[in-house]
């Protein structure tokens, strides 16, 4: 049986997908991260062997019978990503397959609209939006967690620390963030949670994993709370009214789909968003992503099957 291989290379994991003609799911795994912007590509190359060996060894699907391998990777926009991740992956499949690269927006994109033009919004523990109109393609947001990822539940729990804070100088007024933040992390005091914050003990994940509190600490009435869940939801607004403004004139509606596990898992997030994109590019529907970016890569690689394209699977917009 023909059948398609998609791979979505996201910074923190990564996932396979072998699919069918009809897009049927045929095997499915999961690995770990392959981002060239946060680890050496000796690094990124053995987890993608990983990736492959475990499909090879547990797939039962031939690789001589796979028409195309779509790798959509954090840091494959580049040229010299673009180049990095074609060299890795071609040496490991040596041959066995055909192949292409692209970024990561392609396939996250590809799958939340199920190859329809719109936009999606992933916020999790970074932010990013991508847009497709056509063949053109643009993207707001993506950053990094110093020089944006606005919304971001890494943006979030910072500003739940900086709440606290805030509070414990008279700043402004007492916050439930506060005890929630020391039971969570098991602490006794704020002298303690200084040294747990800038003594290394916490990374940009446990940062982000205190959005949650923001979400609990804001179905209690807290101002605080109330405060960064509206100043996140306006920044994913703003990420996707700035992305469309781009493809679409201010009269059209496009499709918006979100996706990442900060929008899926805190309606109260969700809800606010919503509200903000309204106000930011009324008429936009918004819906959740339909499928994973693995599915997307996947789809993408019928696409480059059937059309025998060589030059490109989108125009990137201005």
């Amino acid at each position: 049986m023909e059948y398609v291989i998609g791979i979505d290379g996201g910074g923190t994991g990564s996932r396979l997908l072998a699919a069918g003609p009809h897009m049927e799911e045929l095997f499915q795994c999961s690995g770990k991260g392959l981002g060239l912007n946060s680890m050496p590509e000796k690094e990124v190359r053995e987890n993608l062997r990983a990736l492959l060996d475990a499909f090879t060894a547990r797939s039962g699907l031939p690789l001589s019978h796979c028409r195309m391998v779509c790798l959509g990777a954090a840091g494959a926009g580049r040229k010299s990503g673009e180049a990095s991740f074609a060299g890795i992956l071609g040496g490991l499949l040596d041959g066995r397959a055909p192949f292409t690269i692209t970024h990561d927006g392609a396939g996250a994109l590809s799958g939340a609209l199920s190859g329809r033009d719109g936009l999606m919004v992933a916020a999790g523990t970074g932010s990013i939006c991508f847009a497709r109109r056509g063949k053109t393609f643009c993207r707001a947001g993506g950053w990094g967690h110093i020089m944006g990822d606005e919304g971001s539940g890494y943006d979030i729990g910072c500003r739940v620390l900086q709440a606290v804070a805030r509070a414990a100088d008279g700043r402004s007024e007492p916050t439930a963030l506060t005890q929630m933040v020391l039971d969570h992390w098991s602490l006794s005091d704020l002298d303690a949670l200084v040294e747990t914050v800038y003594g290394g003990q916490k990374g940009k994940m446990d940062i982000a994993g205190l959005a949650r509190l923001a979400c609990a600490a804001y179905n209690m009435g807290d101002q605080a709370a109330a405060g960064i869940l509206n100043t996140a939801a306006g920044s994913l607004a703003e990420l996707a009214a700035r992305a469309a403004d781009k493809l679409w004139a201010p009269a059209e509606h496009p499709l918006c789909a979100y996706a990442g596990g900060l929008l899926e898992h805190s309606p109260e997030l969700l809800a606010l968003f919503q509200r903000a994109l309204e106000m930011k590019r009324p008429g936009a529907m918004l819906r959740p992503g339909a499928h994973s970016a693995a599915w997307g890569c996947g789809a993408l690689a019928w696409n480059q099957v059937q059309k025998s394209e060589t030059d490109g699977l989108f125009t990137l917009g201005k």
